[in-house]
């Protein structure tokens, strides 16, 4: 088998900063792989504050203060926690079928080209790469079906004042970390090679890209690349990312509010309970795996709010959910 690898770039125009935009391309390019290839996308976004599947908007961003200053709420397909972009923040996709999907692999082809540039990258935790205990990138996944996508950020020179002003970190999540703010967690590359610039870090992920399969880079693909069909799906995609059903998802008129951490991610349940029973609920958490949300909610839906009820209930959870801190922490939210 000879694994076809493609790189994305499309050229710097308005149109290319758009989060929407390289969020459907992004979906498009993992849903249309091919077999036996990968693509690597390379992409970057104006000012916007992008937050997991399932994690509430109003919890993890400044909104007002975002959208005062002209920057964008975005949803992602993947899990994980809210992050900042802007145009001094390199974002990677790793498109491809299941049966090439390999994140050692991938996350080696983000360490080499860091490392190419005379830093010290490694990888830290569930989701993180570091340089001298500072994270620079951190990543998340998402798949249907055959179908996988593998996807990060690099902070080259990227605002970590506007950063801070944005993003509501969790306290207990810095708590965790042993950091003050996320501020003072985070670096840029540049801290460490003021020489750094994207198009330099573009052109060293490419060499890794084909150092780390062993492969010589195909095609490269741009904006010209996509049929008219191509361009059409996307642009419905966009339109779909950016409405107000996907970014803030339905309010639901909660009475109980239950909340933790643990350390694979923080959960809060919102529970509509009337007579005895939960007849809507909401589930919103960083966690890494994006089906986590649903499935929770799928099986608390209808129950009888009472300890025997729940306690069935959960007890679903660990053939249907791979991590197990995730299931023991909602099991004492509820039960509790």
């Amino acid at each position: 088998m000879i694994l076809r690898l493609n790189i994305c770039r499309e050229k710097r125009t308005s149109a290319s900063f758009d989060p929407y935009r390289n969020l459907a391309i992004e979906k498009y390019l993992t849903y249309h792989v091919n077999e036996e290839e990968c693509t690597l996308f390379l992409w970057q976004n104006r000012r916007c504050v992008v937050i997991g599947k399932n994690q509430n908007a109003w919890k993890e961003c400044n909104i007002s203060k975002l959208t005062e200053d002209g920057g964008f709420l975005v949803r992602r397909l993947s899990g994980g926690g809210a992050v900042y972009h802007d145009t001094g923040n390199l974002n990677y996709s790793f498109c491809t079928r299941k049966t090439d999907y390999d994140t050692g692999k991938q996350t080696e082809v983000i360490t080499r080209a860091v490392r190419r540039l005379g830093i010290p990258a490694q990888i830290s935790g569930r989701n993180d790469i570091l340089a001298e205990g500072r994270k620079f990138s951190g990543t998340a996944y998402y798949n249907s079906g055959d179908f996988c996508c593998h996807h990060g950020t690099i902070m080259v020179n990227v605002n970590r004042d506007e950063m801070s002003r944005y993003l509501n970190v969790d306290k207990e999540k810095l708590k965790g970390k042993g950091v003050a703010s996320v501020r003072s967690r985070v670096v840029n590359l540049t801290e460490f090679n003021r020489d750094i610039t994207v198009p330099l870090l573009e052109q060293s992920l490419i060499e890794a890209f084909a150092d780390v399969y062993g492969i010589t880079p195909g095609k490269t693909l741009d904006s010209a690349f996509f049929s008219e069909d191509a361009l059409s799906e996307i642009n419905n995609d966009a339109a779909w990312l950016s409405g107000n059903e996907w970014l803030y998802e339905r309010p639901i008129p909660f009475t109980h509010r239950l909340e933790g951490r643990t350390a694979s991610g923080g959960v809060e349940l919102l529970l509509h309970v009337n007579r005895g029973k939960i007849v809507d609920c909401q589930c919103f958490t960083d966690a890494m795996d994006p089906c986590v949300s649903a499935v929770i909610v799928s099986l608390l839906k209808g129950t009888e709010y009472n300890k025997d009820a729940v306690a069935r209930a959960v007890s679903r959870l660990p053939g249907m959910i791979s991590d197990n801190s995730i299931v023991e922490h909602i099991r004492e939210l509820l039960e509790g």
